[in-house]
C-alpha cells in the first residue's frame, strides 16, 4: 500500500520500463486491450483490440508513424518473432545483455554453424559467421566485435542457402535484393 502510494504512476512489476510505456500499459489494460510485450528492453508493445493490432515504441510511435517499419526492422528479435507468427521459418536464436553469460554457451557452439551478432545492427555491421563452429577464442573475439555495436547480442543457428530480402509495401513486392 505504501509503495503504491509513493510511486502511485508506476506500473507494478514494469518499473525497468520508461514511464510513458508503463502509462500506455496501465490505460490498455484498463481499457481491456490485450497486450504482448514484443521487447520489453527496446519498449516495443503490440495492443490488440478486437480485429485491430498496433505495434507500439516507446509508447508513442505507432503505424501512424512513417518510421515504425524501421524500428520493428532494425530489432531482430521483434522482426523474427512476427515472421514466425506468420509461418516463416526464422533461426533459434539466444539473446544475451552480458559478455560472461554469452560466453557460458561458447561449448554449444563448437562444432556447429552459428552466427553472433548485434541485436539492432544492419548491413552485417558487428556481425560474425562460423560455417562448422568456433574455438573459444573465436566465440569471445565474435562476441567482442558483437558487444561493441550493442548492448544486447544474438547467437543464433546459420541458415545454408540464398539470400533474399523482400521489400513489400501494401501488399506489393516493389524489390528483391540478393545478399551475397
Amino acid at each position: 500500500y505504501e509503495s503504491a502510494w509513493a510511486k502511485p504512476y508506476a506500473l507494478g512489476g514494469f518499473e525497468d520500463m520508461e514511464l510513458s510505456t508503463q502509462i500506455l500499459m496501465f490505460d490498455a489494460i484498463q481499457e481491456g486491450y490485450q497486450m504482448d510485450i514484443l521487447d520489453r528492453d527496446d519498449q516495443m508493445l503490440r495492443l490488440k483490440y478486437k480485429n485491430h493490432k498496433e505495434i507500439v515504441k516507446n509508447a508513442n510511435i505507432t503505424s501512424k508513424d512513417p518510421y515504425i517499419g524501421h524500428y520493428v526492422m532494425e530489432n531482430k528479435v521483434v522482426t523474427k518473432a512476427l515472421l514466425a507468427e506468420h509461418g516463416i521459418h526464422v533461426p533459434k536464436s539466444l539473446e544475451f545483455n552480458q559478455f560472461d553469460e554469452a560466453m557460458k554457451v561458447a561449448a554449444l557452439y563448437r562444432d556447429k554453424a552459428f552466427v553472433i551478432k548485434p541485436k539492432s545492427t544492419n548491413m552485417g555491421i558487428g556481425i560474425s559467421i562460423f560455417k562448422k563452429g568456433a574455438t573459444a577464442d573465436e566465440f569471445k573475439a565474435a562476441l567482442d566485435i558483437a558487444f561493441k555495436e550493442d548492448h544486447t547480442v544474438l547467437i543464433e543457428d546459420f541458415a545454408f542457402g540464398t539470400e533474399y530480402r523482400f521489400y513489400v509495401q501494401e501488399g506489393e513486392v516493389l524489390s528483391i535484393v540478393n545478399r551475397v
